[in-house]
């Protein structure tokens, strides 16, 4: 009864290890119209304050878990989240947001 009970506790060590490994994940994030890469891109995981910001070619890398979703924000684009699963290397492509460039308010002060 004993070493069953160790058996057990074992096995659910090892399950709750293998389920919490990170992985490093790599990607571009692009404009969908253009296909131009974006960058200083917000790349977070959520509910957490773990991230990265994407460089000047719209490449980020980061350590994820596979249980992990991945949350895309920039200013005049529309946000993004994508559930991680297997995948290691990632292109994600960001939609322009219409609503948040339709008006632009100018405010001018002269002497």
């Amino acid at each position: 009864m004993r070493v069953k009970n160790y058996l057990l506790i074992g096995l659910m060590l090892v399950a709750t290890w293998a389920s919490a490994q990170t992985r490093s994940v790599t990607g571009k994030v692009l404009d969908a119209e253009t296909s131009e890469p974006l960058p200083a891109v917000s790349i977070r995981i959520k509910n957490t304050s773990a991230g990265d910001i994407s460089d000047a070619d719209g490449s980020f890398m980061l350590n994820a878990s596979p249980t992990d979703t991945l949350v895309f924000s920039f200013v005049g684009y529309v946000t993004k989240e994508y559930v991680l699963g297997s995948r290691t290397d990632l292109q994600v492509f960001l939609e322009p947001d219409v609503a948040v460039l339709d008006e632009v308010v100018v405010v001018g002060y002269g002497v």
